[in-house]
């Protein structure tokens, strides 16, 4: 396409929509103003890589006006949700950390442990790195704090306090409940209070009071058990790590800015807690002030607890945008900040270290890919092909696919064969039905679960209809994972730790996963037929 083809884009708000040959969508992006966003992409392209790739593959752009930024980056979202564009950074579709809930619409709530932000009236605390960790705390808190233990249905038909009362651990809200919901909501504000970091000091003084005026009664049994309880605050204190005085909700995001990839690491702050981190590895979108604001939008209108701030350590154009965006998604105010203290710039600075010292997997791996199969660039998407049966019959085949270091499980197909059992029958038969389809993104790698068998197999299927440009393995489930490609008599064998291999065998355990899902489904269909 030619460079200047900007030159008619129009000098307004809006959204540009790139498109290639096939007129499939490969990057959607939002400005002020098009023509200058353009222009400002695609003059002196040729010396930026990402840039003068990415013009190779543009046929058209379409644009859509919008009457204000906020449209725009709505209407955008939206767009990248609907055509997941292949230059749009993507974010890997995993399990979120662990949180703790507790919902106050309830007259004794209980301390609960989800993965999912799914009740805006609810209160979150979190996230956590790890299950272990976070049912010390809880465990720790239950020992502390006498909350309800029990299920909602247990709770509702209990008439009789359980163990939990009888060792201290329960106020047995679940008999007498008029008459303990007063001091059921004061010990439910205290914990409130713990989890959000404002009331350890009050607490313990508390306690340290309870526990002399008990000594002084002689009630050395209630003494000793304030001081256990004491000393239990302390290690819960020092297990979540304070990191300083500002007690606000906060997430602080560190990026190393590299030529086609960005690292970003985003450390989370609870109540001056340092809690968690987690990373993330994205293939540059056309640059990188676009690529952080993408991030921003794409993490957190998932089911992620909203802090009431995020400091990122650059100016984005669209700051106030994204904060609309987000208080409207999710009824909270959220303010985007440059480090303004010395707290926030030495978050800042753990952020970037973290940010700048771990090489992601997947970025890696697919470099190294490339130069074990020497293609001409890293693979963008890659497919793979698992067959499998029920008892010899109900023949699947699945398919599932890679793109940019991420998993698109929405991509997720499966092939039903239902004739006989013949697991190279199978396959065939899904590849032929899988490249009928001209409007799914061809793959750069395509690979099936098996041996030489298998390989030969798609090789006839990629011969009878006369598809180039992508190249095709099989990877053995033996003890040294054995490779297969084309043209070459031994397979390839790859150390345990190479990136390359681990990309790939990845791909292989979750087509596997991908298929017992399926073969389970079919399964409680089969014994009910």
């Amino acid at each position: 396409m030619d460079v200047n083809f900007y030159q008619n884009a129009p000098s307004a708000c809006g959204v540009y929509i790139m498109k290639d040959n096939e007129n499939n969508v490969i990057y959607v992006g939002k400005a002020k103003n098009i023509k200058k966003r353009l222009v400002s992409y695609f003059n002196g392209a040729e010396n930026r890589y990402q840039i003068s790739y990415l013009l190779k593959k543009i046929k058209n752009i379409e644009y859509i006006l919008t009457n204000s930024e906020k449209e725009a980056l709505i209407l955008e979202n939206n767009l990248i949700k609907q055509y997941s564009p292949r230059y749009n950074i993507q974010l890997k579709d995993d399990k979120n950390y662990l949180c703790i809930k507790i919902d106050k619409k309830k007259d004794f709530p209980k301390i609960e442990l989800v993965r999912k932000i799914d009740d805006k009236d609810a209160l979150y605390f979190g996230p956590y790195p790890s299950s272990k960790k976070i049912r010390e705390i809880i465990y720790s808190l239950q020992k502390i704090f006498p909350l309800r233990h029990c299920s909602d249905r247990s709770f509702q038909k209990r008439t009789k306090p359980c163990l939990y009362y009888h060792m201290n651990q329960c106020i047995a809200p679940c008999i007498d409940r008029d008459n303990k919901k007063e001091k059921y909501k004061k010990i439910l504000d205290d914990v409130i209070l713990f989890l959000e970091g404002r009331s350890t000091k009050k607490i313990i003084n508390i306690l340290t009071k309870e526990m002399w005026a008990a000594s002084k009664r002689e009630d050395f049994e209630k003494a000793a058990f304030i001081r256990d309880t004491i000393n239990q605050i302390d290690e819960l204190v020092k297990k979540q790590g304070v990191q300083g005085t500002n007690l606000k909700s906060i997430d602080v995001i560190g990026f190393l800015d590299g030529p086609d990839y960005v690292n970003i690491s985003l450390l989370f702050v609870r109540g001056g807690k340092l809690l968690n981190k987690k990373d993330f590895s994205l293939r540059k979108s056309l640059d990188l002030e676009n690529t952080l604001s993408e991030f921003i939008i794409s993490y957190y209108q998932k089911n992620v607890i909203l802090p009431e701030e995020i400091i990122i350590d650059i100016d984005l154009d669209d700051k106030s945008s994204i904060e609309t965006y987000l208080k409207d998604l999710k009824k909270i105010n959220v303010k985007i900040k440059k480090p303004y203290d010395s707290q926030t710039r030495q978050l800042i600075s753990i952020a970037k270290l973290n940010a700048s010292s771990f090489t992601p997997q997947s970025t890696n791996g697919l470099l190294m890919l490339k130069n074990i199969f020497h293609l001409t660039k890293e693979p963008e998407r890659i497919e793979c092909y698992d067959a499998t049966h029920l008892y010899g019959k109900k023949n699947a085949c699945v398919m599932v696919v890679y793109e940019n270091g991420n998993f698109v499980k929405h991509n997720y197909r499966i092939f039903n064969v239902e004739e006989g059992f013949d697991d190279y029958k199978a396959l065939y038969t899904a590849l032929k039905r899988r490249f009928n389809h001209k409007e799914w993104q061809f793959p750069d790698i395509l690979l099936v679960d098996g041996g030489k068998g298998q390989l030969n197999v798609t090789k006839k299927v990629i011969d009878e209809l006369k598809i180039k440009d992508i190249f095709i393995a099989s990877i053995a489930k033996d003890e040294k994972n054995s490779i297969f490609v084309l043209n070459r008599k031994n397979p390839i064998v790859l150390k345990s730790d190479n990136p390359g291999l681990k990309i790939l065998i990845k791909l292989r355990e979750e087509a596997h996963r991908f298929a017992n899902v399926h073969l389970k489904r079919r399964l409680k269909k089969y014994f009910v037929e």
